[in-house]
């Protein structure tokens, strides 16, 4: 995968929903992009890797 000029347009937000696309996977970890819709969120888990959350 190349540039990506806005990571906004790879995933769309869905009516109460929360969706997500995984954009990448390598050995040493993977990059998820999620959307949520208003009063949607990321329920409590655990992840084999370190997580990145940015908002």
């Amino acid at each position: 995968m190349g540039y990506i000029e806005d990571l906004g347009d790879m995933v769309s937000v869905q009516e109460g929903s929360t969706v997500s696309r995984t954009v990448m996977r390598k050995a040493g970890g993977n990059v998820v992009l999620f959307s949520f819709d208003k009063g949607e969120e990321l329920s409590e888990h655990t992840a084999a890797m370190p997580v990145f959350v940015q908002t």
